[in-house]
This record gives C-alpha cells, sequence and structure tokens, in this order.
C-alpha cells in the first residue's frame, strides 16, 4: 500500500481554505491535508516535514505567498507549489521565486482542475516519489 499523499494549503481566508479542504479530498481521496493561516507557520512544518505539494495564496498578511516560495526555494527545489492569483502582474516576481503554476480566479471547478492537471504533470497522480519530480 503506498502512503498517503500530503498537500500542505496556506490561505489566510478561512472560506478559502474550506472550500480547498473540500475539493481536495472529493479530487484525492485519502490525501492528508496540512492547512495554515499564515506563511510563517507553514515555514515552520516544512522545515520537519515533507510534503508532496503546495497551495498557496499570493495575498497574506505578514509574508505574502511569493515570500512564502522564496523562503522555501532556500532548501526545497523540488516540491510543486501552486499559486492562487487573479492578478497578471505578480506572476513575474512568483515565476522567479519558484512557483510551479498559477491558478487565476474563477469557479472552483476550474480550480481543482488546474490543480489537479499540474499535480498530475509533477507525477502526483501516479506513485512516483516526491525525489522522481525534477
Amino acid at each position: 500500500m503506498s502512503a498517503a499523499r500530503r498537500i500542505l494549503v496556506v490561505n489566510d481566508d478561512d472560506d478559502a481554505l474550506t472550500l480547498l479542504r473540500h475539493a481536495l479530498q472529493r479530487e484525492f481521496p485519502g490525501v492528508t491535508l496540512l492547512e495554515f493561516n499564515e506563511a510563517d507557520q507553514a515555514l515552520a512544518v516544512l522545515r520537519k516535514e515533507s510534503v508532496d505539494a503546495i497551495v498557496t495564496d499570493y495575498r497574506m498578511p505578514r509574508i505574502s505567498g511569493v515570500e512564502f516560495v522564496r523562503q522555501l526555494r532556500r532548501w526545497d527545489h523540488h516540491t510543486p507549489i501552486i499559486m492562487l492569483t487573479g492578478s497578471d502582474e505578480t506572476r513575474a516576481d512568483a515565476r522567479e521565486a519558484g512557483v510551479t503554476t498559477f491558478i487565476g480566479s474563477g469557479s472552483w471547478v476550474e480550480i481543482v482542475r488546474e490543480i489537479r492537471g499540474t499535480l498530475e504533470q509533477c507525477g502526483f497522480g501516479d506513485g512516483r516519489g516526491r525525489a522522481e519530480i525534477d
């Protein structure tokens, strides 16, 4: 039996976290979700634990999504990171910081479809481990 996949989600909006939780659990049965309202809390956990993928918002208090990615990429260069943002202006900075892909505003069906597609491209759905995602 393969290990349960783990997705870390960072979003300061509790309603958005709830919607993401339900959508990801429906799309990826058995997934383990680690949820955080603040990026610094997520970074503290990521220093000790690994995950298979990360979904982060762009706008957050104290540490923006781009700064979160910059800090994470100092030691983790492989975990796929999906950033939720409705702004094209932020994409260049986020891409430079190490974001794998972006999802703009849209319906939750579209957002979940984009998350699934990105994760499948990174080997999430085929049983490959993190070490094979390069």
